[in-house]
């Protein structure tokens, strides 16, 4: 098997990843059954490998004048499951977008939606946003299901 070098640049942060290069020997037969499982081990690779993906993701696309983004909902507005809080995060987004269409500025994010336990815990939402200048009140008069924590990168 090869040896293969990669050069990932991504904004001001270069990676350079060794890997050997794999040799096909299952059928499609055989790669149905496999697809549904994964080790512990292989999950905690999988999971590195995210996180790596999404550093590499952030550096290419955000800088110092960008906005981490805390967007959590009051008990009044708290959603029922994780499926209508990611709705109305898309909702949110659609009209930001909208927002900065109208005066001519970009809108770059990446978000995660968080539950800080599987048996439940408060769903809440992380997103890196270009920053504009004029964000802070922009966003809290567009996210009405609670509160807004802005901090810059």
């Amino acid at each position: 098997m090869a040896k293969r070098l990669k050069t990932i640049i991504a904004g001001l942060l270069v990676a350079g990843v060794c890997y050997t290069a794999p040799t096909v020997r299952d059928g499609p037969q055989e790669r149905t059954s496999k697809a549904q499982m994964s080790s512990a081990a292989q999950e905690r690779v999988n999971l590195r490998r995210a996180w790596q993906k999404l550093e590499m993701i952030l550096a290419a696309n955000f800088g110092r004048r960008d906005l981490h983004v805390i967007a959590t909902y009051d008990e009044a507005h708290l959603p029922p499951n994780r499926a209508e809080a990611v709705k109305r995060m898309r909702k949110f987004i659609k009209q930001l977008r909208a927002h900065r269409r109208a005066r001519g500025q970009p809108t770059r994010y990446v978000y995660v939606t968080e539950q800080l336990s599987a048996e439940g815990g408060r769903l809440h939402h992380h997103m890196v946003l270009n920053g504009t200048g004029d964000d802070l009140e922009v966003l809290r008069s567009l996210w009405v299901w609670g509160q807004i924590e802005v901090e810059r990168l």
